[in-house]
Order: structure tokens, then C-alpha cells, then sequence
């Protein structure tokens, strides 16, 4: 079992990778 600060660690880096993807409409096509 992570901690909190692991998990939200984990979630911020997440959270920016989404981000980045977010910003290539192409990348956001083949996810969705």
C-alpha cells in the first residue's frame, strides 16, 4: 500500500502527461 504522498506524486505526473496529450489533437484521436 502507497502513502499519500505517493500517490499524489503519481497523479501529478499522470495529471501532465494527459496534459501534453491534450495538446496533439492526433494523440487525443487515438486514445478516443
Amino acid at each position: 500500500m502507497h502513502d499519500n504522498a505517493y500517490l499524489r506524486k503519481q497523479t501529478k505526473e499522470f495529471n501532465e502527461l494527459t496534459s501534453n496529450f491534450q495538446q496533439d489533437n492526433r494523440v487525443v484521436s487515438i486514445l478516443y
